[in-house]
């Protein structure tokens, strides 16, 4: 996957809010072990041998041939700053002959220009740190950081860029940022999603509220409420409220392998996934709606988007109106 064309708004949101002024660049991601064996992660070392995972805790990626960013952490890079005003630049000394006949001698020849200012990136071989959590089932979730500590006081745009894409570009999906004060452990844990099955009965819209942890009268909780009206409507067998890094999220679960998530935060779109919910249950936020390669369907809340969920529901062989 490429890295970034530049340092993500979303990295500098996740920056500011970051609960310490000093922080990592890193991901998780959770993997089946079947992915593992077969080399989802052998640019990095990371195997699968009698049961675990055997790995180096601090790999440097290889600057393989298609891996740009990986190039760039070993080897350097020369950037053209075509934002920047072209400025006087000197080139040439070379040897040219004296009026065209090396007979009569030579001189160094050199010409003026104007052109785009170069910045150089030193070679900077940061390493990946590598932390794997304990296995559930099939699934075994992994910590991706990269070794360099932040300061968002005294942020060096193009490192914190480098950063970005060298992990992108090794892991694939978005990164996120672990602020220093928090622990190893207790980051995994937080990226770690257990949900709440509420009976379709008992799940008002006020008690979803109530274990979101919401300020009823934020705006954004009526927006919330009709879309919850609207779902409801469409036969759900159960509401689902995550806990931990989906703690404004909630759920309508049809069948094992048939759940809508909506986000209060992020209201935008609705998310209908079809994986297995014994391996959806242990991915991360940031799997579960940045995977490229995940299966869902993307709803966006604009005109008719009721029909198109139902539509899609109906694909999937629900009975939207109990037919």
């Amino acid at each position: 996957m490429p890295g970034y064309s530049k340092v993500p708004d979303f990295v500098r949101a996740l920056v500011a809010r970051s609960s310490s002024d000093t922080f990592y660049v890193g991901r998780t991601k959770s993997y089946l072990v079947s992915e593992i064996a077969e080399g989802a992660l052998a640019h990095l070392g990371v195997q699968w041998r009698d049961g675990a995972a055997v790995y180096e805790r601090a790999v440097v990626p290889p600057a393989e041939r298609g891996r740009r960013w990986s190039n760039y952490n070993v080897n350097g890079r020369v950037v053209v700053r075509r934002d920047l005003p072209k400025a006087p630049k000197t080139v040439g000394g070379w040897e040219v002959p004296n009026f065209g006949d090396w007979k009569k001698g030579s001189h160094v020849h050199s010409a003026t220009i104007m052109a785009y200012p170069r910045e150089t990136w030193f070679a900077q071989r940061l390493p990946i740190v590598i932390d794997v959590a304990e296995r559930v089932g099939d699934v075994v979730p992994v910590g991706f950081r990269v070794d360099r500590v932040f300061d968002r006081t005294d942020l060096v745009e193009r490192d914190l860029h480098l950063a970005c894409s060298l992990l992108r570009e090794s892991v694939g999906g978005h990164v996120s940022v672990v602020p220093t004060d928090v622990s190893v452990a207790d980051w995994l844990a937080d990226q770690r999603v257990t949900w709440e099955f509420l009976p379709r009965g008992e799940a008002t819209f006020e008690r979803v509220v109530s274990r979101l942890r919401v300020d009823p009268s934020d705006p954004r909780v009526r927006e919330a409420g009709e879309r919850f009206v609207a779902i409801d409507s469409m036969r759900p067998g159960a509401v689902v409220v995550g806990d931990g890094e989906f703690s404004r999220y909630f759920g309508f679960k049809f069948r094992e392998d048939l759940v809508a998530l909506e986000c209060l935060d992020y209201g935008n779109a609705l998310y209908l996934m079809y994986e297995d919910w014994q391996v959806l249950g242990q991915r991360t936020r940031i799997d579960l709606l940045a995977d490229e390669n995940a299966d869902y369907d993307r709803v966006v809340h604009r005109k008719g988007w009721q029909d198109r969920l139902r539509a899609l529901l109906a694909l999937r062989g629900h009975a939207v109106d109990g037919g």
